[in-house]
């Protein structure tokens, strides 16, 4: 069911509750939220936040979107302890990032300071630190002093925060830092030090020991562990010499233009449609074609302004197989500000839905998956370099900083590894026979031995 219809059911909490619509939102929401967990490496580590929200939703069975704060308070007071503040994380994360609500979310977050303030020091976090900490109003909690550490890591994750914003880091970068050091924090729980070296390197190898993760997640936590230790701390000793995994060298999952044409072909929707041209019409990333405003279209110039990794800037030209399409739907069904809105005018539409249609899409044309919808725009630049376009140009389209990004689809081209000819086709005139070519060499050595035949007498 769309989730506008899920929403807009039972729009009065007081209403009495349909047992079978409720059935049917709270299955969507915890597939939603499933999905989520899974799209940010989280679900090992919150496997049991599905079924909080299914206790969630039994025990309001309303559109997520209309429960009275009360309720939820009702909701997360009935749990104590650690399990309160598990409650309050997993509802604060749905508020946040699956059904945005900021209501809802700030009360999720209050109440989760408040147990994680009374509960005893364990491996749960707090359930955010987006905002400084508020104290507890109910004389229980006012009873217990709030843990100093504790306040102590969030002031220093608002801290974090707000240097990457100054620094001018995409919301995805500031997310995946903020997690990452608060994971670091949790784990060290006490006051970071001048000294932590030996400390950041057990919890790296930690990370790859026991929770088996990969040399990129890896990497990337120690890229936010040393940004926090130089820029927040002001303290480079413990993060100087910190070493970083070699990551291994995939290489691009790419589709043939029959395949391509086949995921296209299959969606019906103008906006899926066009959505999926954009990925391999101009080879942009998912974030690429998420934030692409109506502005960025210069129409009399015949490009599209794209804002890339890092803040960075490129102008792609709109070719003319795209032209009117693109015209098409930017005045048809183009939203206020970004080219692709959801239900909610202004926002930019969700990514997890535009990788849904992508999956759909896939499966729809009958053809496997090669990975995410960033296989497109792989596709498009190896399609490109079979086209015979210079790799410079290649790596100016893709925004790609260094060349040796895009040398990596020389690898996976066809036509370029077509050009490559085993040393033994020198010695094979003819594929059929595989028998070795006559040489000088070997025609001397065979006229030798006639002339010897002849002259020495068989038998």
């Amino acid at each position: 069911m769309h989730s506008k219809a899920l929403t807009a059911a039972h729009a009065r909490p007081g209403a009495a509750p349909d047992a079978d619509q409720n059935n049917r939102y709270t299955k969507y929401w915890s597939g939603r939220l499933l999905s989520a967990l899974r799209g940010d490496k989280l679900y090992s580590q919150e496997s049991t936040w599905p079924g909080i929200l299914e206790a969630y939703f039994k025990a309001n069975p309303y559109p997520p979107a209309t429960i009275f704060l009360d309720r939820l308070e009702t909701f997360l007071r009935a749990r104590t302890g650690a399990e309160r503040t598990e409650a309050a994380r997993c509802l604060y994360y749905f508020y946040n990032n699956v059904l945005v609500s900021a209501r809802h979310r700030s009360a999720a977050e209050r109440i989760g300071r408040q147990a994680k303030a009374n509960e005893q020091p364990g491996p749960v976090p707090a359930a955010d630190v987006a905002a400084t900490p508020v104290v507890a109003t109910s004389p229980a909690a006012s009873s217990t002093r709030p843990d100093p550490q504790n306040s102590e890591k969030a002031a220093l994750l608002i801290k974090l925060k707000e240097m990457l914003e100054l620094k001018g880091r995409l919301k995805p970068t500031i997310r995946n830092y903020m997690r990452l050091v608060r994971a670091y924090l949790d784990y060290i729980k006490r006051p970071p030090g001048p000294s932590d070296g030996p400390a950041i390197k057990e919890y790296l190898l930690r990370l790859k020991n026991n929770l088996c993760q990969s040399p990129r997640t890896i990497n990337l936590s120690a890229a936010a562990i040393s940004f926090f230790y130089n820029v927040v701390l002001d303290t480079h000793a413990a993060v100087e010499k910190l070493p970083r995994m070699r990551p291994g060298k995939d290489l691009p999952k790419v589709y043939g233009q029959g395949d391509i044409w086949k995921i296209l072909d299959s969606v019906n929707n103008d906006k899926h449609r066009l959505v999926l041209i954009l990925g391999y019409g101009f080879g942009l990333r998912l974030s690429e074609i998420d934030l692409l405003r109506i502005k960025d279209i210069d129409w009399d110039r015949e490009v599209i302004r794209i804002r890339g990794k890092g803040a960075k800037e490129r102008d792609l030209p709109i070719d003319p197989s795209i032209e009117p399409i693109l015209r098409s739907y930017a005045d048809a069904h183009s939203g206020q500000v970004y080219l692709f809105e959801g239900e909610e005018k202004g926002r930019p539409y969700p990514r997890r839905t535009i990788e849904k249609i992508y999956d759909n899409a896939c499966r729809k044309a009958g053809i496997q998956k090669k990975g995410g919808i960033h296989s497109l725009r792989h596709s498009y630049a190896t399609h490109l370099l079979e086209q015979g376009t210079d790799l410079r140009q290649i790596q100016a389209l893709l925004g790609h900083s260094n060349i040796k990004t895009t040398q990596i689809y020389t690898h996976v081209s066809r036509e370029e590894m077509a050009k490559v000819r085993s040393p033994f086709a020198s010695l094979c005139p003819e594929k059929a026979n595989g028998r070795p070519k006559e040489t000088k060499h070997a025609t001397k050595r065979a006229q030798n031995m006639a002339e010897l035949g002849q002259s020495v007498p068989l038998g």
